[in-house]
């Protein structure tokens, strides 16, 4: 097991002693859901803990800091409201996005909290990973660890194609860059990975592929496709800017 993980598990337990709910982002995450991802191929090392809460900013961090971490002062006293960070008395950085997850793109999270859970559903890591436009070998790993090793299309346990599909119907952004990448996905060469992982990722990449392209699409969805990749579609959190809103419907 790893040290990290287990102090992550604590930690959240130790919120939901006070009332507060955290659940799991990040390499930690998808190790929590897919224990697989502990092993090689998928194995790699973790130095943050990336959580997400649906609580509020104020009773959250004063939560983390009745349980002995320390906050960022001038981080979150600017970023406070969306996003937190501590670190723990052990010395390790944790890294809090507050009710919403915002990088690249907004990935829709409300309702999806999963009570007992100490991280999120795997679909929603797999999104949380494949939304960023420039994924890292790390990110593409990951993703891989969930789509062959959990139950595919099991809503809670594995990664749901149809959820996908849903959730990309609403999103022209988000349907492209996440498309994008599950074709990088498909030819990329991950070491180490046995012919019989590499066919079940690749029936499994095109599974979902097909997904996002046959589910109905929303109005706006279809009018956003009119202008097309002429402008950006991605956000660049690294500038702090948003680079494009693509709302719900």
């Amino acid at each position: 097991m790893n040290k990290l993980l287990t102090q992550a598990r604590q930690l959240i337990d130790a919120l939901r002693s006070l009332n507060q709910s955290a659940f799991l982002l990040g390499g930690l995450g998808v190790q929590d859901r897919c224990p697989q991802a502990l092993e090689p191929p998928f194995i790699r090392e973790i130095s943050d803990i990336d959580l997400i809460t649906p609580d509020q900013p104020g009773s959250f961090e004063q939560a983390m800091i009745s349980i002995g971490c320390t906050p960022d002062k001038q981080f979150n006293l600017y970023q406070g409201h969306a996003r937190q960070i501590f670190k723990t008395p052990g010395g390790a950085k944790v890294d809090v996005f507050i009710k919403t997850f915002s990088m690249c793109h907004t990935i829709p999270l409300e309702g999806r909290f999963p009570p007992g859970e100490y991280s999120l559903a795997p679909t929603d890591l797999v999104l949380t990973k494949l939304q960023i436009h420039q994924a890292n070998y790390k990110d593409f790993t990951d993703a891989a660890a969930l789509i062959i090793h959990t139950d595919f299309h099991d809503p809670h346990r594995g990664v749901d194609p149809s959820y996908l599909a849903l959730v990309c119907s609403r999103n022209w952004g988000l349907y492209q860059t996440l498309k994008d990448k599950l074709e990088e996905l498909k030819n990329l060469e991950l070491t180490g990975l046995s012919a019989e992982s590499r066919e079940c990722l690749t029936s499994r990449v095109d599974t979902l592929v097909a997904a996002l392209d046959t589910h109905p699409k929303t109005l706006r969805w279809k009018l956003r496709n009119m202008v097309g990749r002429s402008i950006p579609w991605y956000d660049l959190p690294e500038d702090g800017v948003r680079v494009e809103e693509e709302g719900q419907v």
